[in-house]
């Protein structure tokens, strides 16, 4: 079975790490990743798990274990950050439409900047934190 392995594991391994990838940042551009990840959760493990049975029954040398390999690896990172990335949301979150609360800091011109000056007008704050 060795010799046609990546037609059963590999390329499925691939194909089901690469799709749920291309998924995943397709949501994380549009800034809409889903708080229920189980699916993405389940591809991963799905196509690792292939990857991993495609790499067990081949031959080391074969070149048709690169898309296992990448499976595999791909696979094993993103469960790994999903395991130790719990995000939660505070219960005092700002949200949309929200008061923004008063607060001073340091702007880029190293100038002491108020939200007290922001009061009046409409404004777009845009957080940038990881998805994983």
């Amino acid at each position: 079975m060795s010799g046609i392995h990546h037609l059963f594991f590999g390329i499925p391994a691939f194909l089901i790490v690469a799709t749920s990838v291309a998924l995943w940042f397709r949501a994380i551009r549009r800034v809409a990743v889903p708080e229920n990840r189980t699916a993405f959760i389940i591809a991963w493990i799905a196509g690792g798990a292939l990857g991993v049975i495609a790499l067990a029954i081949s031959e080391s040398g074969d070149l048709s274990r690169i898309p296992a390999w990448f499976a595999a690896t791909t696979a094993a990172i993103l469960l790994f950050t999903v395991s130790i990335s719990r995000q939660k949301i505070a219960d005092n979150a700002i949200r949309v439409g929200d008061a923004i609360p008063t607060f001073t800091a340091t702007d880029e011109h190293g100038e002491l900047f108020d939200s007290r000056s922001l009061n009046g007008h409409l404004l777009l704050i845009k957080f940038f934190r990881a998805h994983w």
